[in-house]
Protein backbone atom coordinates (compact mmCIF):
# COMPACT_ATOMS: atom_id res chain seq x y z
CA UNK A 1 0.00 0.00 0.00
CA UNK A 2 1.55 3.47 -0.88
CA UNK A 3 2.67 5.98 1.52
CA UNK A 4 0.29 8.82 0.74
CA UNK A 5 -2.53 10.61 2.12
CA UNK A 6 -6.22 9.95 1.86
CA UNK A 7 -6.79 10.79 -1.65
CA UNK A 8 -10.52 11.86 -1.39
CA UNK A 9 -11.35 14.51 0.45
CA UNK A 10 -13.12 14.48 3.90
CA UNK A 11 -17.14 14.24 3.97
CA UNK A 12 -19.35 13.69 6.42
CA UNK A 13 -20.73 11.01 4.67
CA UNK A 14 -20.71 7.24 5.90
CA UNK A 15 -18.00 5.37 3.78
CA UNK A 16 -18.65 3.64 0.97
CA UNK A 17 -17.77 0.69 2.00
CA UNK A 18 -21.11 1.25 3.86
CA UNK A 19 -24.04 -1.22 2.42
CA UNK A 20 -26.66 0.19 4.84
CA UNK A 21 -28.06 4.10 4.14
CA UNK A 22 -29.08 5.61 6.80
CA UNK A 23 -30.39 9.13 7.27
CA UNK A 24 -28.38 11.44 9.70
CA UNK A 25 -30.95 10.73 12.75
CA UNK A 26 -30.26 7.11 12.02
CA UNK A 27 -26.30 7.64 11.73
CA UNK A 28 -26.65 9.71 15.33
CA UNK A 29 -28.74 7.16 17.36
CA UNK A 30 -26.76 4.60 15.85
CA UNK A 31 -23.21 5.93 16.91
CA UNK A 32 -24.62 7.15 20.24
CA UNK A 33 -24.91 3.68 21.11
CA UNK A 34 -21.73 2.70 20.12
CA UNK A 35 -20.20 5.22 21.69
CA UNK A 36 -21.89 4.55 24.80
CA UNK A 37 -21.10 0.62 24.75
CA UNK A 38 -17.17 1.11 23.79
CA UNK A 39 -17.31 4.07 27.10
CA UNK A 40 -18.96 1.66 28.97
CA UNK A 41 -17.14 -1.68 28.41
CA UNK A 42 -13.57 0.46 28.60
CA UNK A 43 -14.79 2.36 31.88
CA UNK A 44 -15.59 -1.23 33.19
CA UNK A 45 -12.95 -3.25 32.11
CA UNK A 46 -9.98 -0.19 33.21
CA UNK A 47 -12.10 -0.13 36.72
CA UNK A 48 -11.10 -3.52 37.46
CA UNK A 49 -7.49 -3.45 35.82
CA UNK A 50 -6.94 -0.37 37.34
CA UNK A 51 -7.92 -1.48 41.00
CA UNK A 52 -4.98 -3.70 40.92
CA UNK A 53 -2.88 -0.64 40.36
CA UNK A 54 -3.82 1.06 43.95
CA UNK A 55 -3.43 -2.30 45.84
CA UNK A 56 0.06 -2.96 44.22
CA UNK A 57 0.66 0.11 45.64
CA UNK A 58 -0.37 -0.11 49.23
CA UNK A 59 -1.84 -3.64 49.63
CA UNK A 60 0.26 -6.31 48.02
CA UNK A 61 3.59 -5.55 49.66
CA UNK A 62 2.32 -6.40 53.39
CA UNK A 63 -0.11 -9.25 52.53
CA UNK A 64 1.49 -10.70 49.51
CA UNK A 65 5.33 -10.09 50.15
CA UNK A 66 5.83 -9.55 53.75
CA UNK A 67 8.77 -12.08 53.83
CA UNK A 68 11.04 -9.17 51.99
CA UNK A 69 12.22 -5.94 53.28
CA UNK A 70 9.68 -2.69 52.35
CA UNK A 71 12.00 -2.28 48.94
CA UNK A 72 12.30 -5.09 48.11
CA UNK A 73 8.35 -6.38 48.24
CA UNK A 74 7.15 -2.80 47.06
CA UNK A 75 9.39 -3.79 43.88
CA UNK A 76 7.78 -7.44 43.48
CA UNK A 77 4.49 -5.77 43.96
CA UNK A 78 5.33 -3.44 41.30
CA UNK A 79 6.62 -6.42 39.09
CA UNK A 80 3.12 -8.18 39.05
CA UNK A 81 1.73 -4.91 38.49
CA UNK A 82 4.05 -4.76 35.39
CA UNK A 83 3.63 -8.69 34.17
CA UNK A 84 -0.30 -7.72 33.34
CA UNK A 85 1.43 -5.22 30.98
CA UNK A 86 3.84 -8.12 29.66
CA UNK A 87 0.95 -10.17 28.53
CA UNK A 88 -1.76 -7.40 26.94
CA UNK A 89 0.09 -7.99 23.67
CA UNK A 90 -0.93 -11.53 23.87
CA UNK A 91 -4.51 -10.80 24.50
CA UNK A 92 -4.20 -8.46 21.61
CA UNK A 93 -3.19 -10.68 18.76
CA UNK A 94 -5.79 -13.69 20.30
CA UNK A 95 -8.84 -11.43 20.43
CA UNK A 96 -7.14 -9.12 17.66
CA UNK A 97 -7.77 -12.60 15.80
CA UNK A 98 -11.59 -13.26 16.53
CA UNK A 99 -12.21 -9.58 16.16
CA UNK A 100 -10.96 -9.76 12.48
CA UNK A 101 -12.11 -13.80 11.84
CA UNK A 102 -15.52 -13.86 14.11
CA UNK A 103 -16.66 -10.11 15.00
CA UNK A 104 -15.94 -6.97 17.30
CA UNK A 105 -18.95 -8.11 19.23
CA UNK A 106 -17.74 -11.75 20.04
CA UNK A 107 -14.36 -10.77 21.29
CA UNK A 108 -15.82 -7.63 23.82
CA UNK A 109 -17.94 -9.74 25.10
CA UNK A 110 -15.17 -12.45 26.20
CA UNK A 111 -13.02 -10.43 27.11
CA UNK A 112 -15.37 -8.26 29.37
CA UNK A 113 -16.13 -12.32 31.02
CA UNK A 114 -12.78 -12.97 31.88
CA UNK A 115 -11.60 -9.60 33.18
CA UNK A 116 -14.16 -10.16 35.55
CA UNK A 117 -13.56 -13.48 36.77
CA UNK A 118 -9.84 -12.24 37.14
CA UNK A 119 -10.70 -9.29 39.35
CA UNK A 120 -13.28 -11.49 41.80
CA UNK A 121 -10.65 -14.20 42.22
CA UNK A 122 -7.98 -10.90 43.40
CA UNK A 123 -10.54 -10.04 46.02
CA UNK A 124 -10.61 -14.09 47.52
CA UNK A 125 -7.09 -14.67 47.75
CA UNK A 126 -5.71 -15.90 50.48
CA UNK A 127 -2.37 -14.18 51.66
CA UNK A 128 1.18 -15.30 52.13
CA UNK A 129 0.30 -15.69 55.30
CA UNK A 130 -2.25 -18.45 55.08
CA UNK A 131 -0.25 -20.42 52.14
CA UNK A 132 2.68 -18.85 51.44
CA UNK A 133 4.33 -18.77 48.25
CA UNK A 134 1.31 -20.59 46.19
CA UNK A 135 -0.81 -17.16 47.20
CA UNK A 136 1.64 -14.81 44.79
CA UNK A 137 1.01 -17.45 42.62
CA UNK A 138 -2.26 -17.24 42.21
CA UNK A 139 -2.07 -13.37 42.24
CA UNK A 140 0.18 -13.43 39.33
CA UNK A 141 -1.85 -15.68 37.34
CA UNK A 142 -5.05 -13.55 37.93
CA UNK A 143 -2.81 -10.42 36.71
CA UNK A 144 -2.07 -12.57 33.64
CA UNK A 145 -5.64 -13.53 32.92
CA UNK A 146 -6.82 -9.38 33.76
CA UNK A 147 -3.74 -8.70 31.14
CA UNK A 148 -4.59 -11.16 28.46
CA UNK A 149 -8.36 -9.96 28.79
CA UNK A 150 -8.06 -5.99 28.37
CA UNK A 151 -5.13 -6.74 25.75
CA UNK A 152 -8.26 -7.60 23.40
CA UNK A 153 -10.48 -4.69 24.83
CA UNK A 154 -9.27 -1.64 23.16
CA UNK A 155 -9.04 -2.66 19.49
CA UNK A 156 -12.76 -3.72 19.57
CA UNK A 157 -13.71 -1.21 21.60
CA UNK A 158 -12.07 1.26 19.09
CA UNK A 159 -13.48 -0.31 16.11
CA UNK A 160 -17.09 -0.79 17.32
CA UNK A 161 -17.16 3.09 17.57
CA UNK A 162 -14.90 4.41 14.36
CA UNK A 163 -16.52 2.00 11.62
CA UNK A 164 -19.44 3.68 11.58
CA UNK A 165 -18.58 7.00 12.39
CA UNK A 166 -19.17 9.51 9.59
CA UNK A 167 -15.25 10.41 8.39
CA UNK A 168 -15.71 13.78 9.32
CA UNK A 169 -16.09 13.73 12.98
CA UNK A 170 -14.48 10.10 13.18
CA UNK A 171 -12.06 11.19 15.72
CA UNK A 172 -14.15 12.64 18.20
CA UNK A 173 -16.93 9.48 18.03
CA UNK A 174 -13.96 6.99 18.44
CA UNK A 175 -12.28 8.89 21.32
CA UNK A 176 -15.23 6.98 23.38
CA UNK A 177 -13.18 3.87 23.22
CA UNK A 178 -10.18 5.18 25.07
CA UNK A 179 -11.97 7.67 27.47
CA UNK A 180 -13.19 4.36 29.63
CA UNK A 181 -9.26 4.36 30.19
CA UNK A 182 -9.41 7.43 33.05
CA UNK A 183 -12.89 7.03 33.79
CA UNK A 184 -12.38 3.29 34.79
CA UNK A 185 -9.67 4.74 36.64
CA UNK A 186 -11.62 7.05 38.57
CA UNK A 187 -14.22 4.99 39.00
CA UNK A 188 -11.38 2.54 40.85
CA UNK A 189 -9.43 5.19 42.51
CA UNK A 190 -12.89 6.87 44.32
CA UNK A 191 -14.00 3.05 45.41
CA UNK A 192 -10.35 2.31 46.78
CA UNK A 193 -10.07 5.72 48.18
CA UNK A 194 -13.27 4.90 50.26
CA UNK A 195 -12.48 1.90 51.45
CA UNK A 196 -8.33 3.30 52.35
CA UNK A 197 -10.03 5.36 54.50
CA UNK A 198 -10.95 2.55 56.87
CA UNK A 199 -9.09 2.30 60.00
CA UNK A 200 -5.78 0.33 58.54
CA UNK A 201 -6.26 -2.59 60.42
CA UNK A 202 -9.53 -3.29 58.99
CA UNK A 203 -8.50 -2.36 55.43
CA UNK A 204 -6.07 -5.12 55.41
CA UNK A 205 -7.99 -7.47 56.65
CA UNK A 206 -10.71 -7.18 54.63
CA UNK A 207 -11.57 -3.71 53.59
CA UNK A 208 -9.20 -4.19 50.61
CA UNK A 209 -11.11 -6.88 49.05
CA UNK A 210 -14.33 -5.44 48.81
CA UNK A 211 -13.53 -3.30 45.46
CA UNK A 212 -12.25 -6.27 43.54
CA UNK A 213 -15.64 -8.06 44.44
CA UNK A 214 -17.71 -5.33 43.52
CA UNK A 215 -16.31 -6.16 39.81
CA UNK A 216 -18.92 -8.86 39.12
CA UNK A 217 -21.81 -6.24 39.26
CA UNK A 218 -19.68 -3.98 37.17
CA UNK A 219 -19.24 -6.69 34.36
CA UNK A 220 -22.86 -7.71 35.05
CA UNK A 221 -23.91 -3.92 33.71
CA UNK A 222 -21.14 -4.42 31.01
CA UNK A 223 -22.04 -7.15 29.20
CA UNK A 224 -25.83 -6.33 29.26
CA UNK A 225 -24.70 -2.95 27.28
CA UNK A 226 -22.86 -4.83 24.84
CA UNK A 227 -25.26 -7.64 24.05
CA UNK A 228 -26.58 -4.94 21.76
CA UNK A 229 -24.08 -4.28 19.31
CA UNK A 230 -23.21 -5.91 16.30
CA UNK A 231 -20.82 -5.68 13.62
CA UNK A 232 -19.58 -2.82 10.97
CA UNK A 233 -20.98 -2.82 7.59
CA UNK A 234 -17.00 -2.05 6.90
CA UNK A 235 -16.24 -4.91 8.95
CA UNK A 236 -18.89 -7.28 6.81
CA UNK A 237 -17.87 -6.45 3.13
CA UNK A 238 -13.83 -6.99 4.03
CA UNK A 239 -15.00 -10.25 5.09
CA UNK A 240 -17.78 -11.12 2.60
CA UNK A 241 -14.61 -10.19 -0.13
CA UNK A 242 -11.29 -11.89 1.93
CA UNK A 243 -13.39 -14.86 4.08
CA UNK A 244 -9.91 -16.46 4.23
CA UNK A 245 -6.99 -14.98 6.33
CA UNK A 246 -4.55 -15.16 9.00
CA UNK A 247 -4.92 -11.80 10.00
CA UNK A 248 -1.69 -11.87 12.10
CA UNK A 249 0.36 -13.64 9.72
CA UNK A 250 -0.49 -10.97 7.16
CA UNK A 251 -0.22 -7.90 9.79
CA UNK A 252 3.69 -9.53 9.99
CA UNK A 253 4.79 -10.12 6.47
CA UNK A 254 3.36 -6.84 4.77
CA UNK A 255 2.78 -4.17 7.48
CA UNK A 256 5.72 -4.25 9.87
CA UNK A 257 7.34 -0.78 9.17
CA UNK A 258 3.56 0.66 9.62
CA UNK A 259 3.60 -1.58 12.78
CA UNK A 260 7.19 0.19 14.01
CA UNK A 261 5.97 3.86 13.61
CA UNK A 262 3.05 3.53 15.37
CA UNK A 263 4.76 2.09 17.92
CA UNK A 264 6.47 4.76 18.67
CA UNK A 265 3.69 7.18 18.18
CA UNK A 266 2.34 6.52 21.96
CA UNK A 267 5.99 5.67 23.77
CA UNK A 268 6.31 8.53 25.97
CA UNK A 269 2.42 8.43 27.24
CA UNK A 270 1.84 4.87 28.85
CA UNK A 271 5.23 5.33 30.94
CA UNK A 272 4.57 9.06 32.46
CA UNK A 273 0.78 7.78 33.13
CA UNK A 274 2.06 4.96 35.11
CA UNK A 275 5.33 7.29 36.97
CA UNK A 276 2.67 9.83 37.84
CA UNK A 277 -0.34 7.76 38.59
CA UNK A 278 0.84 4.36 40.01
CA UNK A 279 4.33 5.08 40.68
CA UNK A 280 3.55 8.29 42.37
CA UNK A 281 1.50 6.59 45.21
CA UNK A 282 4.20 5.18 46.90
CA UNK A 283 6.54 8.25 46.04
CA UNK A 284 4.59 10.98 47.64
CA UNK A 285 3.87 8.96 51.00
CA UNK A 286 7.60 7.99 51.01
CA UNK A 287 9.99 9.97 49.42
CA UNK A 288 8.14 13.79 49.87
CA UNK A 289 6.41 13.22 52.78
CA UNK A 290 2.61 13.62 51.80
CA UNK A 291 -0.29 11.61 53.16
CA UNK A 292 -1.81 8.58 51.76
CA UNK A 293 -5.08 11.30 50.91
CA UNK A 294 -3.20 13.54 48.34
CA UNK A 295 -1.06 10.87 46.67
CA UNK A 296 -4.90 9.03 46.17
CA UNK A 297 -5.94 12.35 44.94
CA UNK A 298 -3.43 13.08 42.33
CA UNK A 299 -4.80 9.65 40.13
CA UNK A 300 -8.08 10.19 40.67
CA UNK A 301 -7.50 14.13 39.58
CA UNK A 302 -5.27 13.15 36.71
CA UNK A 303 -7.29 10.92 35.56
CA UNK A 304 -10.50 13.30 35.72
CA UNK A 305 -8.72 15.93 33.94
CA UNK A 306 -7.29 13.45 30.64
CA UNK A 307 -11.03 12.25 30.46
CA UNK A 308 -12.08 15.47 30.34
CA UNK A 309 -9.98 16.81 27.28
CA UNK A 310 -9.88 13.70 25.45
CA UNK A 311 -12.97 14.82 23.49
CA UNK A 312 -11.80 18.39 22.90
CA UNK A 313 -8.25 16.85 21.30
CA UNK A 314 -9.98 14.06 19.34
CA UNK A 315 -12.02 16.45 17.51
CA UNK A 316 -9.47 18.86 17.46
CA UNK A 317 -7.32 16.13 15.41
CA UNK A 318 -10.55 16.17 13.00
CA UNK A 319 -10.25 19.84 12.43
CA UNK A 320 -6.31 20.20 11.90
CA UNK A 321 -5.40 16.00 11.04
CA UNK A 322 -4.11 13.34 13.49
CA UNK A 323 -0.66 14.27 13.07
CA UNK A 324 -0.05 17.45 14.43
CA UNK A 325 -2.26 16.64 18.40
CA UNK A 326 -0.01 13.58 18.18
CA UNK A 327 3.14 15.75 17.67
CA UNK A 328 2.06 18.05 20.15
CA UNK A 329 1.46 15.94 22.54
CA UNK A 330 4.53 14.46 22.32
CA UNK A 331 6.84 17.60 22.48
CA UNK A 332 5.28 18.56 25.53
CA UNK A 333 5.79 15.36 27.02
CA UNK A 334 9.47 16.09 27.05
CA UNK A 335 9.54 18.25 29.43
CA UNK A 336 6.74 18.01 31.42
CA UNK A 337 7.96 15.07 33.97
CA UNK A 338 10.45 17.52 35.08
CA UNK A 339 8.52 20.61 35.16
CA UNK A 340 6.33 17.60 37.46
CA UNK A 341 8.83 16.63 39.48
CA UNK A 342 9.71 20.09 40.27
CA UNK A 343 6.52 21.12 41.81
CA UNK A 344 5.44 17.87 43.78
CA UNK A 345 9.04 18.78 45.55
CA UNK A 346 7.29 21.29 47.00
CA UNK A 347 5.88 19.12 49.06
CA UNK A 348 2.39 21.00 49.63
CA UNK A 349 -0.72 18.77 48.97
CA UNK A 350 -1.66 21.33 46.35
CA UNK A 351 2.01 21.32 44.23
CA UNK A 352 1.97 17.58 44.25
CA UNK A 353 -1.18 17.50 42.89
CA UNK A 354 -0.86 20.36 40.03
CA UNK A 355 2.93 18.70 39.77
CA UNK A 356 1.10 15.36 38.85
CA UNK A 357 -1.74 16.94 36.15
CA UNK A 358 0.97 19.28 34.35
CA UNK A 359 3.62 15.98 34.00
CA UNK A 360 0.97 13.76 32.34
CA UNK A 361 -2.84 14.75 31.71
CA UNK A 362 -2.71 17.50 29.69
CA UNK A 363 -0.21 16.27 26.94
CA UNK A 364 -1.43 12.63 27.46
CA UNK A 365 -4.81 14.05 26.02
CA UNK A 366 -3.46 15.16 22.96
CA UNK A 367 -1.67 11.90 22.15
CA UNK A 368 -4.44 9.25 23.13
CA UNK A 369 -7.63 11.35 21.98
CA UNK A 370 -6.78 11.19 18.38
CA UNK A 371 -5.27 7.77 18.54
CA UNK A 372 -8.30 5.60 18.61
CA UNK A 373 -8.88 6.94 15.10
CA UNK A 374 -5.27 7.41 14.19
CA UNK A 375 -5.26 3.54 14.20
CA UNK A 376 -8.19 2.59 12.42
CA UNK A 377 -7.48 4.61 9.49
CA UNK A 378 -3.77 3.23 9.35
CA UNK A 379 -4.93 -0.13 9.00
CA UNK A 380 -6.88 -2.07 6.41
CA UNK A 381 -10.17 -3.45 7.22
CA UNK A 382 -9.42 -6.98 7.37
CA UNK A 383 -6.46 -7.31 9.99
CA UNK A 384 -7.47 -3.61 11.65
CA UNK A 385 -8.65 -5.58 14.86
CA UNK A 386 -4.85 -7.35 15.32
CA UNK A 387 -3.45 -4.76 14.09
CA UNK A 388 -4.87 -1.81 16.17
CA UNK A 389 -5.03 -4.47 19.39
CA UNK A 390 -1.22 -5.76 19.09
CA UNK A 391 0.30 -1.82 18.77
CA UNK A 392 -1.42 -0.52 21.06
CA UNK A 393 -1.00 -3.33 23.71
CA UNK A 394 3.21 -3.36 22.88
CA UNK A 395 3.12 0.12 23.51
CA UNK A 396 1.74 -0.41 27.18
CA UNK A 397 4.88 -2.97 27.88
CA UNK A 398 7.30 -0.33 28.91
CA UNK A 399 4.43 1.31 30.66
CA UNK A 400 3.48 -1.15 33.10
CA UNK A 401 7.08 -1.73 33.84
CA UNK A 402 7.38 1.79 34.62
CA UNK A 403 6.16 1.59 38.24
CA UNK A 404 9.34 -0.90 38.74
CA UNK A 405 11.93 1.32 36.60
CA UNK A 406 11.03 4.12 38.58
CA UNK A 407 11.12 2.60 41.69
CA UNK A 408 14.92 1.09 40.99
CA UNK A 409 15.96 4.39 39.57
CA UNK A 410 14.69 6.67 42.40
CA UNK A 411 16.11 4.52 45.40
CA UNK A 412 19.65 4.65 43.11
CA UNK A 413 19.60 7.81 43.29
CA UNK A 414 18.85 8.42 46.84
CA UNK A 415 15.28 9.28 46.31
CA UNK A 416 15.73 12.29 43.55
CA UNK A 417 14.02 11.93 40.59
CA UNK A 418 16.33 13.65 37.99
CA UNK A 419 17.47 10.13 36.72
CA UNK A 420 13.84 8.76 35.97
CA UNK A 421 12.96 12.53 34.48
CA UNK A 422 15.65 12.32 32.44
CA UNK A 423 14.62 8.76 30.79
CA UNK A 424 11.46 10.31 30.35
CA UNK A 425 12.34 13.02 28.19
CA UNK A 426 14.49 10.61 26.48
CA UNK A 427 11.31 8.94 25.32
CA UNK A 428 9.64 11.96 24.44
CA UNK A 429 11.96 12.91 21.82
CA UNK A 430 11.66 9.25 20.43
CA UNK A 431 8.11 9.60 20.06
CA UNK A 432 8.20 12.83 18.15
CA UNK A 433 10.47 11.30 15.45
CA UNK A 434 7.81 8.59 15.50
CA UNK A 435 5.28 10.80 14.74
CA UNK A 436 6.80 12.38 11.94
CA UNK A 437 7.37 9.39 10.15
CA UNK A 438 3.71 9.02 10.36
CA UNK A 439 1.42 9.94 7.11
CA UNK A 440 -1.91 11.61 8.00
CA UNK A 441 -4.47 9.44 7.83
CA UNK A 442 -7.55 11.75 8.96
CA UNK A 443 -10.67 10.72 7.55
CA UNK A 444 -9.31 8.03 4.71
CA UNK A 445 -12.12 5.48 3.32
CA UNK A 446 -11.76 2.53 6.11
CA UNK A 447 -12.23 0.01 2.98
CA UNK A 448 -10.30 2.40 0.55
CA UNK A 449 -8.25 -0.98 -0.26
CA UNK A 450 -11.60 -3.13 -1.33
CA UNK A 451 -12.42 -0.33 -3.92
CA UNK A 452 -9.18 -0.17 -5.89
CA UNK A 453 -7.75 2.86 -4.13
CA UNK A 454 -4.88 1.51 -2.68
CA UNK A 455 -3.44 3.52 0.41
CA UNK A 456 -0.06 2.04 1.49
CA UNK A 457 1.23 3.66 4.58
Amino acid sequence: MPDSPPSAPVTDTPDAARTTVRSPDETRRLMRRNSFSAFMGGLLEWYDFGLYGWAASLVFQPLFFASSSTTVGLLAAFATFGIGFVVRPLGGLVFGHIGDRVGRKSMLLLTMALMGVATVAVGLLPTYESIGIWSVVALVLCRVIQGVAVGGEFGGAALIAAEEAPARSRGFWSSSAIMGGPAGSVLSSLVFFAFAAMPEEQFLDWGWRIPFLLSIVVVGFGLYFRRKLDDSDVFKEAMHREPDHVPVAELMRHHKWLMLRALGARLVDAPVANVFTVFAVSYVTTEIGGSRTVALLCGLIANAVLFALMPLTATLSDRVGRRPVLLAGAAIMTISPTVGFTLMHLGTGPSIILGVIIAWPIAGALIEGPMPATLTELFPTAIRCSGISFVYQMQTILGGAMPFIAAAMVAATGGEPWLLAGFLAVLGVLNVGSVLLLPEVRGRDLNAELHGRPVTL
